[in-house]
């Protein structure tokens, strides 16, 4: 008997400069899925009657490889294939695998654009979801990543007719549509909100929460996303931000020359790494 099961196929690294990294997370997170599938194959009592192998494709992608290590009888053997259908369900089902895997490569792809080595925690994002304003039409959510922040804010009350999430990467962006039915994805730079939001017939907007890497994007390029928000930020609207860092996420050069003000708000130890909420407005005269 033997199971190939191509549900992690999409997991694909381009060695870059923090590449290798990444592979060897990745790598890792794969032997951490291979292991849980083992050790819930010996609670069912088949103790040692499986190996796994991970292999790659011919077109790159990563196939894991289920064998049997001994004999079984007939009944043991529709046992385990139960089992290891269960399993192969369960992993394809875990957003939290999913969502490391596929974040991990992207990050190998532009670790400077994408700014971290983890999606954002739940604790996180129900702290940037806290910072919403009472009322509001349209929520914009900058660097949708794998849908780690969305998924909070869906569970914090926003509904997904008056999200719309924003991605740059075409492969997260296909992701993210494929996770979120109903949420407006769109694929393009935040730089240029304001024209990608007018294609939807959006003009204004209430809240932006934005897990766009700030502080480490070329100055001009995140001067202009901030800009461009609150172009289409209604009057009150807020724009929400975290930080890794001690510094404000908005540099203060591009506050000043912006007039907005903004301040901590909440600190989230739940986070790798931990991290500061940030809610900035328009400075009022």
């Amino acid at each position: 008997m033997e199971i190939i099961d191509h549900g992690l196929a999409w997991v694909e690294v381009e060695v870059t400069a923090g590449g290798a990294v990444a592979m060897i997370l990745v790598a890792f997170a794969l032997m951490s899925a291979l292991a849980a599938a083992y050790r819930s194959v010996r609670q069912a009592g088949e103790r040692g009657a499986l190996r796994a192998d991970a292999t790659r494709g011919a077109g790159g992608e990563t196939n894991v490889v289920l064998h049997e290590a001994g004999p079984l009888d007939g009944r043991q053997r529709d046992r385990v294939r139960a089992r290891l259908v269960g399993l192969r369900t369960r992993l394809r089902g875990r957003p939290f695998l999913q969502d490391n895997l596929l974040f991990l490569s992207r990050w190998a792809n532009a670790p400077r654009q994408v700014g971290s080595v983890a999606p954002s925690s739940r604790s996180l994002g129900r702290a940037m979801a806290a910072e919403l304003p009472a009322q509001y039409r349209i929520c914009v959510e900058l660097g949708g990543g794998t849908g780690s922040l969305t998924r909070s804010l869906l569970a914090a009350g926003v509904s997904r007719g008056a999200l719309v999430v924003v991605e740059r990467d075409p492969r997260l962006a296909a992701y993210l549509r494929r996770r979120f039915p109903g949420v407006r994805i769109v694929l393009g730079d935040a730089q240029h909100l304001p024209t990608l939001l007018s294609a939807h017939g959006i003009e204004e907007i209430g809240a932006v929460v934005s897990s766009l890497p700030l502080r480490s994007l070329p100055r001009k390029v995140g001067e202009k996303i901030v800009a461009a928000s609150f172009g289409v930020l209604a009057e009150d609207g807020v724009f929400v931000q975290y930080t890794y860092g001690l510094l404000p996420p908005v540099p203060e050069e591009t506050a000043h020359l912006l007039s907005l003000a903004g301040h901590p708000r909440r600190r989230v130890w739940n986070n790798l790494p931990p991290a500061t909420v940030w809610r900035y407005r328009r400075a009022r005269a």
